[in-house]
């Protein structure tokens, strides 16, 4: 089923999108028109139209985040989005389907080992207390070329999955191949693993999140099908 069946988020959308577009290009093309008036040739020489047109690329970057945040603002201003994801799940309590599994993948490379499992136990206990653990896998994928961090890493995983009872549940993998780096980690993940499960959730080496949060995004994928990525807001801690 399409979770907007009405197509009224669709239509918002492309108009939202339409209005950003146009709002970066206005001031990026004025904020160019000032540049080139303080330039000594105006902008006639090719050095000054390569430096037009770079300025003008990063100035659109900067103009793009300046009207996403003060849309965001906006929206908050005025007590929220009425298109937002969120809202599927008011007044929703569903239970997650048992074969709606998801992976929560952890990338490291030499990390702080202890700080790296203690976050994941944080998470994995607060996940354990929404009587959906059953639902999801932990994996953490290490890509850390120090022996000793290695080592350090399968000890603290042991320890972890003792203290939490987590055998079966929480895997930790050893890439010996480190290509691409952490992009390189998560696609070959998916490549071996991914076909198990119908979702994933990336942790940082710092991450937690609370096992409410993980539940949400869960149910919030259910409801909308068609929804490619959910990404919740950060907090620093």
């Amino acid at each position: 089923d399409s979770p907007d069946p009405r197509g009224r988020w669709s239509h918002a959308a492309a108009r939202r999108r339409i209005v950003l577009l146009g709002l970066v290009i206005a001031q990026t093309w004025i904020a160019t028109n000032f540049m080139t008036s303080v330039l000594p040739y105006h902008g006639t020489q090719p050095l000054e139209i390569a430096m037009l047109a770079l300025f003008a690329i990063l100035f659109g970057w900067i103009s793009a985040g300046f009207w996403t945040a003060l849309a965001g603002f906006a929206l908050l201003a005025i007590g929220g989005d009425r298109y937002a994801i969120s809202n599927s799940l008011r007044g929703s309590s569903a239970p997650i389907p048992p074969d709606a599994r998801t992976a929560i993948v952890m990338p490291i490379c030499n990390e702080d080992v202890p700080r790296v499992f203690a976050g994941l136990r944080a998470t994995y206990e607060s996940l354990a207390r929404t009587d959906c653990l059953d639902r999801f896998d932990f994996f953490v994928l290490s890509d850390s070329g120090n022996p000793d961090t290695r080592v350090a890493e399968i000890e603290a995983w042991m320890t972890l999955c003792r203290a939490v009872g987590g055998f079966g549940r929480v895997f930790y993998r050893w890439r010996q191949h480190r290509i691409k780096r952490k992009s390189g980690n998560i696609a070959d993940f998916c490549r071996r693993w991914g076909r198990r499960y119908r979702y994933m959730v990336v942790l940082d080496a710092d991450s937690v999140m609370t096992g409410d949060c993980l539940t949400a995004l869960v149910r919030m994928a259910e409801a909308n099908p068609n929804a490619g990525i959910i990404q919740t807001a950060p907090r620093a801690a």
